[in-house]
């Protein structure tokens, strides 16, 4: 039996969508937003956050819906005025794709953003402060890790309760690292009355299988529920020292790099492209003791339940490693096709072979 062995050469998808961040009040801005919008005014905008000690964030709501290809994001505030009535700056920071490079573009960084305050659709303008700040928007900037800032102006009546939402996609690009991180800027809600936020909920679900590497949070209580695929967290009167940072690791990515490690293995392509009577040719040319590691190393890999503690090595040091946990939802219609077809293939030839084995996942 050869024992697979994972590859460190490997390229995975990193979500290369914009880190988002915590609604912060802005000063600076407040009634210049004409100025910040402009592409032809060369005047500098002092657009920084600041603390207020009026207005608590009494609630956030935050989910994360990723795919290997992709993450759609609703952040959601709910705000309190508990001063007089004023007319604010809200600022929702973004880091963009381009990172802070000095050709970065004057357009917006997110292509499908929208904001909605109390159900209805918002207007809004998007500062660089690279492009258009003065040196305390810059080093603002730099402190919280963004590069652009959508503002939008919100009137609060004294004691007035509102609620601003924000919504857009992302997309990936590759990298090379074996898990998907998953960032959200979470420290400049610190800036609302207090400091805290009143009652906080955060949901990062992973559409695909995850494998038993790489699986990570920052966030201290932060847990993985295998039965939604989801990183969880939630708290009351917290206060937001930390930004959200997840791992995990695709298990269809995973796979393949176990069985990088095999000789006259297909490559990623070509898996990808195998038919059927392919997949069975493939494995009819091994042992049935080589067959039976390849079966058994996918199902552990699918259900996310090691036989061994997984090499950590390629993984982030930035994130508290995780138990991985069985995946009660695993079903074959979630994996990849060349997966599926991979999987089904083995059980068969051992079937065949008359070799006892673990039955695959159901169908449905």
């Amino acid at each position: 039996m050869r024992t697979l062995a994972p590859s460190v050469l490997v390229f995975a998808l990193l979500l290369s969508s914009p880190s988002r961040a915590n609604d912060s009040s802005y000063g600076g801005c407040s009634g210049a937003l004409s100025a910040v919008a402009s592409k032809t005014s060369g005047d500098a905008v002092e657009c920084v956050p600041e603390a207020n000690r009026a207005v608590a964030l009494v609630d956030e709501v935050l989910e994360i819906d990723v795919t290997s290809q992709s993450a759609q994001v609703t952040a959601r505030y709910t705000f309190t005025n508990t001063g007089e009535a004023a007319t604010l700056t809200v600022g929702f920071p973004v880091q963009g794709p381009y990172e802070g490079e000095p050709d970065a573009p004057q357009e917006s960084p997110l292509t499908d953003y929208t904001v909605t305050l109390d159900g209805a659709k918002a207007e809004y303008s998007v500062f660089l402060p690279a492009r258009r700040g003065t040196d305390a928007a810059k080093a603002a900037a730099t402190k919280f890790g963004y590069d652009a800032v959508y503002l939008t102006d919100v009137a609060f009546a004294a004691g007035q309760t509102r609620t601003i939402e924000h919504r857009y996609g992302t997309g990936a690009s590759l990298v090379a690292f074996a898990y998907t991180p998953v960032r959200y800027i979470l420290r400049t809600g610190a800036n609302w009355k207090g400091g805290k936020i009143g009652k906080i909920a955060i949901r990062v679900r992973v559409a695909e299988p995850v494998a038993p590497l790489c699986l990570g949070a920052s966030l201290p209580g932060m847990k993985w529920d295998p039965a939604t695929r989801s990183f969880v967290f939630e708290a009351k009167n917290w206060r937001p020292t930390k930004d959200l940072y997840v791992t995990y690791a695709p298990a269809s990515l995973h796979a393949n790099i176990q069985f990088g490690s095999l000789e006259n293995w297909p490559s990623q392509d070509e898996l990808v492209a195998l038919t059927d009577a392919a997949a069975m040719e493939l494995l009819k040319g091994r042992s049935s003791a080589d067959v039976l590691d390849i079966y058994t190393s996918m199902l552990e890999v699918l259900s996310a339940t090691p036989s061994k503690p997984g090499s950590r090595e390629l993984c982030s040091d930035e994130v508290r490693h995780l138990v991985p946990k069985a995946d009660p939802t695993l079903r074959l219609s979630h994996l990849q096709p060349w997966l599926r077809r991979l999987l089904i293939a083995a059980d068969a030839v051992l079937t065949e072979y008359q070799v006892k084995h673990p039955a695959p996942p159901a169908a449905e």
